[in-house]
């Protein structure tokens, strides 16, 4: 679990994190719509690569890969990989 402050004794277990999810909070919040974006982690979120694996879950809520660490909540944050030509000069 990833708690905002400390919980109660007796709710937390063992490999819980506590700390600020560091969430995108993207797009419109209104009443009605909040939308999934909104939930997606930043790459300093302290609930990266701490989830239990459970070989069940093998995608996040929008259907991508669970990594062989996953990410605590429902949507697992992948890294951008940019590939750039190569340019050779003599």
């Amino acid at each position: 679990n990833l708690w905002s402050k400390t919980p109660e004794a007796d709710a937390s277990g063992p490999g819980d994190v506590v700390g600020d999810p560091q969430l995108a909070k993207s797009g419109v919040i209104d009443p009605g719509l909040l939308t999934p974006e909104w939930f997606k982690l930043l790459a300093s979120s302290p609930a990266r690569d701490r989830a239990k694996v459970i070989t069940e879950v093998t995608e996040d809520f929008f259907g991508n890969a669970r990594q062989s660490e996953p990410d605590i909540g429902a949507v697992e944050r992948h890294s951008s990989v940019i590939h750039l030509p190569m340019i050779w000069k003599n």
